[in-house]
């Protein structure tokens, strides 16, 4: 039973760290819609500043650590998007090499692992700054974020081919 709680403790954790990094570093990526979705992010912010409480050396230290890791985060997810594509064009292909198949897929798990090491390092950074009673109120914000993006997807049309492509990315 503690194991369970630790567990959902750490995946908690980890999607913090997801939303405060990696997410901004990668609509900055996509390049599509970059301005609305940073615009929307920076009033999720401000909104989360208010609701926390957070002092302006908490939001400043927030600012400054999203900033240094932005540009970490874009790196890795080019280099995830770059491998994938190629894991791609190597399957389609009428006779694959499996010795190529295998050195691509080495990759991808070896910048996934980065990425799960910053996503850990974000939250033990955000945990630094935030108080104890304003990382339990961050957790549970992020639960509900979580829980309404839940709504939408299973809301939104072709679900079930939506999941099967999510599924087979490369």
């Amino acid at each position: 039973m503690k194991m369970k709680i630790v567990l959902k403790g750490t995946v908690l954790i980890m999607a913090a760290a997801v939303i405060l990094t990696a997410a901004p570093a990668y609509a900055e990526y996509e390049g599509t819609g970059n301005q609305e979705r940073t615009q929307k992010r920076q009033e999720a912010f401000e909104n989360l500043v208010d609701e926390l409480g957070l002092n302006k050396e908490q939001v400043e230290q927030l600012k400054a650590y999203r900033a240094k890791k932005k540009e970490v985060n874009k790196e890795l997810f080019m280099a995830l998007k770059d491998e994938r594509k190629k894991l791609k064009e190597e399957l389609e292909k009428p006779e694959s090499d499996n010795r190529v198949i295998r050195k691509v897929v080495k990759n991808i798990n070896k910048i996934q692992a980065e990425l799960v090491n910053k996503r850990v390092d974000s939250v033990l950074e955000v945990k630094s700054i935030l108080t104890p009673e304003q990382f339990v109120q961050f957790k549970e914000k992020l639960r509900e974020v979580r829980q309404r993006k839940r709504g939408r997807k299973s809301n939104s049309k072709d679900t079930s081919m939506r999941k099967f492509h999510e599924g087979a990315r490369y």
